[in-house]
C-alpha cells in the first residue's frame, strides 16, 4: 500500500516512530518470506523489488560489518535504508553512478542528509550459496546472555542440545516497527539481540519474522573455534565521494519522506501575495534584475565552474562529498582565474609554512609546478620524478637558481597579470621544466619533507588524513635522521644517496595512493609512511633504485686513507633544461632537453615505458619508416616522445634549433607515426 502523505517530519527518528508510515501495516510474513532460504525470491527480485519504488517505502536492511578499529572484535550490525537504484534519465548523458544500489545510514543532523553507502551487487544472495550454521535457540540464547559480559555465542556441533541450523542472506529486512532501534548508529550482535530480539519477542513478531530473528542469532554465533565473529561479518560498507548529480538524486530521495527537513517551503498564502506583487512588475525592472544577475554570476566563480568535468578529481583527491568541502585554495583559483593562479597558490603556501610553523620556509613555485597543479597533472610516472607533484618536486636550491627562477617567476606574473595581451613566444619563455629536487643531505631532506607538509596542507586540506598521516611522519623523522647516517645501504651504489631514497620511497607511496585515488569514488587508505622506520629497523627491504637518468656514471673507486678500501662516490643529476654530463662509446656526450616538449600529443607514448630502438626497428621492417622534418632530416623520436636526447644521438640535426615551438605539421606527422608504430610487440 502507498504511505499516507507525509506530516512535516524532519528526522528519521520521528519518521520511524510514526506507525502510518508502515507500509506493511504491523504485518510483516510476506516481507520476512521474500528473504527465506532456501525458499525465498531470487537475488535479482530481491534487487528489484527493493529498489523499485524506494519513495514509499519504509522497510531497511541491516548488515554484520567487521570493526576495523577492533579487528579481534565481533563487529557491529548496520542499518540501511532509503536503499535505491541510481537510474539512467532518459536522453540525458551517462554518468558513473547508472545502475549501482545506493543506502542512507543514520539520521539527519540538522538539515543535512544521512550518510551515503554503496551496497554490493551480492547483498541479497544467500549467505555462502545457502550454506547451514547451527545457532542456539532462543531460550538458550536469553539464558547465554544473561552473562554480562558475554559478547558471542558457540561455536556449536551437530549434538549440542538446544540448537538447530539456519539458512540467511547476506542481509536481512528491517520492519518499520524495529527500525528505530538502529537509526540512531550501529550496534555490536549482543545489543541488537536485546533490544531487537527481545522486541520481536515483546510484539509477538518472533513467528513472523524468523529470518530476522535467525540473523540476529547467527549474528551472535561463532562458526568455528577461532573465529573473531560471525560467518555473516564482512568488510563495512563503501562510503562514495558523491558529485552533484549524486547528492541531488539522495537529496531529492528523503526530501521526500521528510519534507520538515527542506529548509525552504513554499506556503500557500506567501505564494499567492507573491503572484500578485508580481504582476505589479514592470518589465523594465525585470531586464535589469536579469542583467544583474548575469553579472554577478559572471563574477561569482566557482571551482566547479573552473574546473569543469575534471572536479570529480578534485573531490576524490580531497576525499570531500562537494565543492564547497575543498581547501580555500580552489575557490581562491576560481576567484582569481587561470591568470592569477600561480599567484594564488604561492599566497596559500605562504600561509600554510606560517600555519605550520615552518615560517623560516618558503616553497618559491615556479610557473611550470604550478600549471601542473592547475592542470591536474597530478598521477605520478616511475621513470621521470619531475612528472607529477611529489616529494621530490619541492626541496633547496642553490643561490644562483634561486635568483634565475625568481626572475622568472616576476616575469611570468607580470606577463599574466598586466594589463597588455603576452604573446605564445612570451609566455613559453617563463615556462621552463622544473627539476625533481634530490636530496644530498639529511638537511635536504627534512626542507623536502616540510616542503611537501605545506603542499598538502593548502591542496589536500589540513584533515585529510594523509596530511596528517605525513605531518607525524615529519615529526619522528627528526629523530631518525641520526641513525640513517649510519645505515648501511644494500647497494655500494646508493650509499651517498641514502637521503633521496628515502625521498624516493615516499614518492611512490604517495604515487600509489594517487594512482588509486584518482579513478575511486570511494575514499582510498592512505599510505603509513611511518612505516619506513620499521622496515629499516627489522632490516626489511625498502631502497628502491633511482631511475638511471639520475644518476651521472660513477666515477673511478677512490681508496679512503688507510683502509684500502674503495669508496664510491655517486653523484644525483636530474634531467632539467640544460645538459647533464655522460659517455656514449667513449665520447662526450650532453643530454638535450626539449623545451617545447608538448605533452598532450607525446606523453601517452612516453608512459608506455618503450625502447625506442626496438619500436622503430618494428616499424621500419612493417613498412613506416621514420617521419621527416620540413628540412627532410629523420625526426628523432627519443627527443620528441620522451622529451629529451643525447648529443651525439645519430639524428641530433632535429634537436635544433631547442628553443623555438616546432611546425605543428611536423609534430602531426610524427603523432600520426607513433599512433601506428610506438606500441609493444605483440
Amino acid at each position: 500500500m502507498a504511505l499516507p502523505l507525509a506530516a512535516a517530519l524532519s528526522s528519521f527518528r520521528e519518521y520511524y516512530h510514526d506507525n502510518t508510515r508502515d507500509e506493511h501495516n504491523q504485518s510483516y510474513a510476506p516481507l520476512m518470506q521474500a528473504f527465506a532460504v532456501p525458499n525465498g525470491q531470487t537475488p535479482a527480485t530481491l534487487r528489484d523489488l527493493s529498489t523499485n519504488n524506494p519513495e514509499a517505502t519504509s522497510v531497511g536492511y541491516l548488515v554484520h560489518c567487521l570493526d576495523p578499529q577492533n579487528p579481534a572484535g565481533p563487529g557491529y550490525l548496520r542499518a540501511v535504508h532509503n536503499v535505491a537504484r541510481y537510474r539512467a534519465a532518459l536522453g540525458q548523458p551517462a554518468t558513473i553512478w547508472d545502475g549501482r544500489m545506493f543506502g542512507s545510514t543514520g539520521d539527519t543532523v540538522g538539515t543535512q542528509i544521512p550518510a551515503t553507502v554503496e551496497l554490493p551487487v551480492t547483498l541479497f544472495q544467500q549467505l555462502n550459496n545457502g550454506a547451514a550454521y547451527r545457532v542456539a535457540n532462543g531460550p538458550l540464547m536469553a539464558l547465554l546472555f544473561a552473562e554480562p559480559n558475554r559478547q558471542v555465542c558457540g561455536p556449536y556441533g551437530n549434538h549440542d542440545v538446544a540448537t538447530e541450523l539456519i539458512q540467511c542472506r547476506n542481509c536481512v529486512p528491517i520492519p518499520h516497527r524495529h527500525m528505530e532501534h538502529f537509526i540512531t548508529g550501529t550496534k555490536t550482535p549482543r545489543e541488537a539481540w536485546e533490544v531487537v530480539g527481545q522486541a520481536l519477542n515483546v510484539n509477538g513478531d518472533e513467528s513472523h519474522c524468523k529470518v530476522l530473528f535467525d540473523f540476529l542469532r547467527l549474528a551472535c554465533t561463532l562458526n568455528a573455534v577461532g573465529d573473531m565473529a560471525s560467518p555473516l561479518a564482512g568488510a563495512d560498507l563503501t562510503t562514495p565521494v558523491p558529485d552533484v548529480a549524486l547528492i541531488r538524486h539522495r537529496t531529492n530521495l528523503i526530501n521526500v519522506k521528510l519534507p520538515g527537513l527542506n529548509r525552504t517551503p513554499t506556503l500557500q498564502a506567501g505564494a499567492e501575495i507573491v503572484a500578485a506583487l508580481g504582476g505589479l512588475v514592470t518589465e523594465q525592472r525585470a531586464t535589469r534584475q536579469d542583467a544583474l544577475d548575469r553579472r554577478t554570476e559572471e563574477q561569482t566563480k566557482t571551482p566547479d565552474s573552473y574546473y569543469g568535468a575534471s572536479i570529480v578529481h578534485v573531490l576524490r583527491m580531497c576525499q570531500v562529498p562537494d565543492s564547497t568541502s575543498l581547501p580555500p585554495v580552489y575557490q581562491e583559483i576560481a576567484q582569481g582565474g587561470r591568470k592569477k593562479a600561480r599567484l594564488s597558490m604561492q599566497i596559500a603556501l605562504d600561509d600554510a609554512a606560517e600555519e605550520l610553523g615552518y615560517g623560516n620556509l618558503k616553497i618559491i613555485l615556479s610557473p611550470d609546478v604550478a600549471s601542473k597543479i592547475d592542470g591536474l597533472l597530478w598521477r605520478s610516472s616511475h621513470s621521470d620524478l619531475g612528472v607529477s607533484i611529489n616529494p621530490c618536486a619541492f626541496g633547496d636550491t642553490d643561490p644562483e637558481t634561486l635568483q634565475v627562477n625568481c626572475d622568472i617567476i616576476r616575469q611570468h606574473d607580470l606577463l599574466n597579470t598586466g594589463s597588455a595581451a603576452p604573446t605564445l613566444s612570451d609566455l613559453q619563455s617563463t615556462i621552463r621544466k622544473s627539476k625533481a629536487t634530490l636530496a644530498r643531505t639529511f638537511v635536504e631532506l627534512e626542507t623536502s619533507l616540510k616542503m611537501f607538509h605545506m603542499y598538502l596542507h593548502t591542496f589536500y586540506g589540513a584533515g585529510h588524513p594523509l596530511t596528517d598521516n605525513w605531518r607525524s611522519f615529519v615529526a619522528r623523522s627528526s629523530n631518525e635522521y641520526r641513525s640513517l647516517q649510519y645505515y648501511e645501504a644494500r647497494t655500494p651504489r646508493h650509499q651517498l644517496l641514502v637521503p633521496a631514497l628515502v625521498q624516493h620511497w615516499c614518492k611512490l607511496k604517495f604515487g600509489y595512493f594517487v594512482d588509486m585515488q584518482w579513478s575511486s569514488n570511494a575514499a582510498v587508505r592512505v599510505p603509513d609512511f611511518g612505516a619506513l622506520w620499521e622496515k629499516i629497523a627489522t632490516g626489511e627491504q625498502w631502497e628502491s633504485p633511482l631511475p638511471n637518468q639520475y644518476l651521472s656514471p660513477l666515477p673511478a673507486p677512490r681508496v679512503s686513507p688507510g683502509s684500502g678500501t674503495p669508496a664510491l662516490t655517486p653523484t644525483i643529476t636530474p634531467v632539467v633544461p640544460g645538459t647533464t654530463p655522460g659517455r656514449t662509446g667513449g665520447a662526450v656526450s650532453t643530454q638535450v632537453v626539449n623545451l617545447n616538449y608538448n605533452a598532450t600529443k607525446f606523453a601517452s607514448f612516453k608512459e608506455l615505458g618503450l625502447m625506442v630502438r626496438d619500436v622503430i626497428t618494428r616499424a621500419e621492417t612493417a613498412g613506416h619508416p621514420l617521419p621527416k622534418n620540413d628540412r627532410g632530416l629523420d625526426m628523432c623520436v627519443t627527443f620528441h616522445v620522451k622529451g629529451f636526447c643525447n648529443s651525439n644521438c645519430r639524428r641530433h640535426a632535429d634537436h635544433s634549433p631547442p628553443g623555438p615551438a616546432r611546425n605543428p605539421a611536423e609534430e602531426a606527422r610524427l603523432h600520426a607515426w607513433c599512433v601506428t608504430c610506438y606500441v609493444a610487440a605483440a
